[in-house]
């Protein structure tokens, strides 16, 4: 995924950037030579390819990346977020190289620049990168982010018990959920419906629970049954049945990213990947406690090491997009883009928070700082990621599985 010279995390730039300021960085003045240097072949790339977002009148436009100016020699000097983003005389600490390079950050995002321009680039940073522009840097005014403000929210406090209200029909409520419902429906005007009759009902029933309709004989059989808790019977029926977890688990999987694949280009199958599958539809059918299926995704294999639910629900971790093929450049910058997977879906999944933001700088929206977000990432960053199959019956599984291939061979050699 491309990202842009201001989104690149704050924890490498630590390692690529040495201190520079812009007085420590102040040479002679440049030559005509070099002058005529800039701006043949310099000022154009940096008006075509880069003021769009690193210019004043960007950010006049609301369009600046990164607190970086571009436009202006004092500007280049200060940098922004990151640091200078030239070092006069000093190529290999110039972060304006290495994003042009593509190598850390990238800029342009969407398309590189050609390697003589780059060259050009280089050969103005040997040069002591020489420049008319004698502009001083805008202040710019950062806005504050009010990370103790922002965590006296309502969502972020303890939930009050609040009382049933009392609507003015006393016998359509069955719940104090339904006293609720039926009080906003009075404020607004609006008669609850009839009762629906049984075959509307049960049809309502195996869908919410099932995800799938009712066969004509369960039809038959609940319209028929005169029981008084005829309801209560088909819905523990159904929730006992394994058609729940399944339908349900849906859910879970989708918010937690599962896929049997790898994803990218080379999509490469994930064969152990089911056991995650099973697990979340098995605590479903279970009835596992919410913090314990919580506390098993993220921690299972060391809270219990031996035990098949708890190593197989930390599928959950694992379970986001991964590129198998790179080289030993990108290696780095993957594993954090795992991490970063990681952390947002477990603020997505399990806080409704999108902890990713705080990548690169403070929330603008939620109570997460930078500062947090770079603390769970140090929790994750010694996990690692393998294909494990845990087989916790092999004789019948392997009994099964030669069935299943004699079944299937037919479609397997049409396929082929």
């Amino acid at each position: 995924m491309l990202r842009s010279f201001s989104s690149f995390s704050l924890g490498l730039i630590v390692l690529l950037n040495p201190v520079f300021s812009a007085e420590q960085s102040q040479v002679a003045q440049p030559s005509r030579e070099g002058i005529d240097f800039f701006e043949s072949k310099i000022r154009p790339v940096l008006v075509n390819q880069c003021y769009a977002c690193h210019s004043l009148e960007a950010k006049q436009q609301n369009k600046l990346e990164g607190e970086l100016l571009l436009d202006s020699r004092a500007a280049m000097l200060k940098g922004g977020d990151t640091g200078p983003s030239i070092v006069p005389g000093d190529v290999k600490n110039s972060l304006l190289i290495a994003a042009i390079r593509h190598e850390s950050f990238e800029m342009p995002p969407k398309n590189k620049l050609t390697d003589q321009v780059i060259s050009d680039f280089e050969k103005w940073i040997q040069m002591g990168a020489p420049d008319p522009r004698d502009g001083k840097v805008p202040q710019l005014q950062k806005e504050k982010i009010d990370i103790e403000k922002g965590r006296a929210f309502w969502s972020f406090k303890p939930l009050n018990r609040s009382a049933a209200p009392m609507p003015h029909n006393k016998t359509w409520a069955k719940t104090p959920v339904d006293q609720f419902i039926l009080a906003k429906q009075e404020a607004q005007g609006i008669t609850p419906n009839q009762q629906a009759s049984r075959q509307t009902l049960i049809r309502r029933v195996y869908f919410d629970l099932w995800g799938l309709p009712p066969e004509p004989k369960d039809v038959e059989e609940f319209v028929n049954d005169p029981s008084p808790d005829a309801y209560e019977k088909l819905i523990d029926r159904l929730l006992a049945g394994q058609h729940y977890g399944e339908r349900w688990a849906r859910h879970w999987l989708d918010v937690s990213r599962f896929a049997e694949s790898n994803g990218y280009a080379f999509d490469l199958d994930r064969p152990a990947a089911y056991h995650f599958r099973d697990f979340v539809i098995k605590a479903l059918n279970e009835d596992m406690p919410y913090d314990q299926f919580i506390r098993l995704q993220i921690a299972g294999d060391q809270l219990g090491p031996t035990d098949y639910m708890s190593q197989a629900a930390t599928g959950f971790l694992a379970a986001g997009p991964f590129t198998s093929q790179q080289t030993q450049k990108e290696r780095e910058r993957s594993r954090y883009e795992q991490l970063d997977d990681l952390i947002h879906t477990i603020g997505t999944a399990t806080l409704g928070l999108t902890l990713g933001c705080a990548r690169c700088h403070d929330h603008k929206f939620d109570p997460v700082s930078s500062h947090d977000y770079y603390r769970m990432i140090a929790a994750f960053a010694e996990t690692g990621f393998q294909d494990y199959q845990y087989d916790r019956n092999p004789e019948k599984y392997n009994k099964e599985k030669a069935a299943f291939d004699i079944t299937h061979k037919p479609f397997v050699d049409a396929r082929l």
